[in-house]
């Protein structure tokens, strides 16, 4: 992924801009919900046919749910119930973005469109549905796929501004697909490894009663 490479390269050079942030008063969860209102904001403009304006409403959105998530470890406020927010935001903005595409579809009989739009969508939600009740079971796999939600909000944004969203969205649709057939994978591999263990401790001699 390449969101690996970035993340420790973006949390510092974003250290400075969090901590004025912070001193304006804005909170991780005022960062999550205001790029919530952004991309919703996008999701309009796409429905219009704005694309390039969508573009950089969307990418505005998109900085502010990147820094959400550091503003919290900066200011000290990181736990459950805001990454729940965070998650929250997330799947409310990609709904968002995709009714503003399919709105702008549909009348249009661009039916292939609003067919990739939902594939993406559902490909997206599914993928992170699966990696929240492998957590649940104590299988970690935040890092596990082809691309993360910043790839997959790359893509997007490119294809905006480029004013080539068909092909965003095939591309969206297709490594969201694989990005959660390998977290099944992943899930069920580990889930596997959990069930074996105990029966080959029990036959390892070292593991026996003195």
């Amino acid at each position: 992924m390449i969101s690996r490479r970035i993340r420790a390269w973006f949390s510092k050079v974003v250290r400075p801009l969090l901590a004025t942030l912070a001193r304006l008063g804005l909170t991780p969860n005022g960062a999550s919900l205001l790029g919530l209102m952004l991309v919703v904001a996008a999701g309009a403009a796409a429905s219009q046919g704005r694309f390039l304006f969508s573009g950089l409403l969307f990418s505005a959105g998109g900085l502010l749910d990147a820094i959400d998530g550091e503003l919290a470890r900066t200011t000290g406020r990181a736990g459950e119930q805001g990454a729940f927010f965070d998650s929250l935001c997330d799947h409310c903005g990609d709904f968002a973005m995709s009714l503003g595409l399919v709105w702008f579809y549909l009348p249009r009989g661009a039916f292939g469109e609003v067919v990739l739009v939902f594939v993406a969508l559902f490909a997206s939600m599914l993928g992170s549905h699966v990696r929240s009740r492998a957590a649940m079971l104590g299988i970690d796999l935040k890092d596990v796929g082809l691309a993360t939600r910043f790839e997959r909000m790359v893509v997007l944004a490119t294809g905006l501004f480029l004013r080539h969203v068909r092909p965003a969205l095939a591309l969206l649709a297709i490594i969201g697909s694989v990005s959660t057939i390998q977290r099944i994978v992943a899930a069920g591999r580990s889930a596997r490894i959990a069930r074996e263990q105990p029966s080959t401790d029990a036959r390892d001699p070292s593991h026996a009663h003195a």
